[in-house]
């Protein structure tokens, strides 16, 4: 990290677990000790990251808890359901589902504003012109749908959605096969909010758990 690098120190791993035991050791490129203040310094951030790690650990094993519950109420449903498809994941079940699917919207265009995956037309006299998407919308959700795209065509290769995909890119580079990249992925947003849970089509589901 760049806080010891300057000091000449280059081996030192402050995100293992004994990193603490071996700070008193770190010597800087002349052979001192590392200068009080930045040895606290050090301290008090691998501290930090100790805390957040054990929070995001927590937060992850709650996630895992939801995929499991028995009596479920209608956002952990939810949460389930599309956790069960191949390729979906808790995480972006869990986003989805508390950013997007937990609010009511007009029709797909405001689902598709709300997540800035709307184009913004240029249209000045005899001039027209597409100038991409607004992304004025929830960033983190637009960010997770990207993943999620890739990740269906990959999982999820036979579905519709897949094929749809499949069908207009044969053969495309470039600009037109990153247009048609997110209208799949505003294709798999609006097939999943705009429907009966679970319905995306001919998707692939997990095994069922058993116990």
């Amino acid at each position: 990290m760049s806080l010891i690098a300057r000091f000449g120190v280059g081996d030192f791993r402050p995100r293992l677990k004994k990193a603490p035991e071996h700070l008193e050791k770190l010597r800087t490129f002349d052979g001192r000790p590392l200068p009080p203040n930045t040895g606290a310094s050090l301290e008090r951030l691998m501290a930090q990251h100790r805390l957040l790690s054990q929070q995001l650990k927590e937060i992850e094993t709650a996630r895992e808890r939801i995929v499991a519950v028995a009596d479920p109420d209608r956002l952990q449903r939810m949460i389930q359901l599309l956790a069960g498809l191949v390729g979906v994941g808790v995480e972006t079940a869990t986003t989805l589902v508390h950013e997007v699917f937990s609010r009511r919207f007009r029709d797909r265009r405001a689902l598709a504003a709300f997540v800035g995956m709307t184009g913004t037309p240029y249209d000045s006299g005899a001039s027209k012109r597409e100038q991409g998407l607004s992304k004025n919308g929830n960033p983190r959700v637009r960010r997770i749908l990207t993943q999620l795209m890739w990740r269906w065509l990959i999982f999820q290769s036979q579905s519709a959605l897949a094929q749809w995909f499949l069908a207009r890119t044969a053969g495309a580079k470039g600009r037109m096969k990153k247009i048609m990249a997110i209208a799949l992925a505003r294709k798999l947003l609006v097939a999943r909010a705009m429907s009966r849970p679970a319905s995306f089509p001919r998707a692939r589901v997990w095994p069922r758990r058993k116990g």
